[in-house]
């Protein structure tokens, strides 16, 4: 098992994802330089793949097409990075094998 107990602290260590400097909110805020540089890399690349077969095929997943509507699709991609990561690491820490989410 790995010795993160939560998404947030995955996110702050491997990543350096730095939290929101307000009192009222406790959301993380954007992605620092420090942790591991070649992860966050790959996360970044692996998510511009996905958002350019997406833009060119289309996807299954709306909430990334509405998301590549409102953003720069950099900017989506940071995002899409975040989520990968965080069910990368959920996957890791419970040992289960990855399901693909059932459409709504």
């Amino acid at each position: 098992m790995l010795p993160q107990s939560s998404a947030r602290t995955y996110g702050r260590s491997w990543c350096q994802r730095k939290r929101a400097r307000t009192t009222a909110s406790a959301a993380d805020g954007g992605i620092t330089k420090a942790g591991d540089t070649y992860l966050r890399r790959m996360l970044f690349v692996g998510a511009m793949a996905v958002i350019r077969h997406a833009e060119r095929h289309g996807t299954r997943r709306p909430w990334l097409m509405k998301l590549l509507n409102r953003r720069h699709p950099r900017v989506a991609a940071i995002a899409l990075a975040n989520k990968i990561g965080r069910i990368a690491w959920a996957l890791m820490t419970s040992g289960e094998c990855y399901r693909e989410p059932v459409a709504a």
